[in-house]
């Protein structure tokens, strides 16, 4: 009877700590990563987009990669969806030639975040990784997307 007892018992108190878990769908880094927001501009600017990564502070002159995209219209900006994530150990270089306008994309600052809270502990997979900040033309932003304004 004991044995009954105690095993009820240890039930109970797991189906009651699994019921403090809060179960949610965590963002992850890799989600932001692949849109780039533009605000302010006309689709005739946004025609062709030439995104170019190097290495951290080469100035440009060490060229890792690059793509061309364009951009589709969403509510009150463009969007340009990349066809990979941006790499937050590079730097990046955004070219609008229609305007000749140029954006450099650097400083990112990645924070990792909860999710799934789990009392008395959190398996190593409830943690993400989202942005904090990064700068845009040297001027530091904040938030989990990149957005460019005119």
């Amino acid at each position: 009877m004991r044995i009954i007892k105690l095993t009820v018992f240890i039930a109970v108190l797991l189906l009651s700590v699994n019921a403090c878990c809060t179960r949610k769908d965590c963002g992850n880094l890799d989600e932001y990563l692949k849109d780039i927001r533009f605000y302010n501009f006309v689709e005739g600017e946004l025609d062709t987009i030439i995104i170019v990564s190097y290495l951290n502070a080469s100035n440009p002159s060490t060229k890792i990669d690059s793509s061309i995209t364009q951009v589709y219209f969403e509510g009150d900006y463009y969007v340009a969806r990349l066809n990979t994530q941006i790499n937050t150990n590079l730097d990046y270089l955004i070219n609008l030639p229609s305007t000749g306008q140029l954006f450099t994309l650097t400083e990112f600052e990645i924070e990792r975040d909860g999710c799934n809270t789990c009392f008395p502990y959190r398996p190593k997979s409830d943690y993400f990784n989202v942005l904090k900040e990064y700068q845009i033309n040297g001027q530091k932003q904040s938030g989990q997307i990149i957005k460019i304004y005119k």
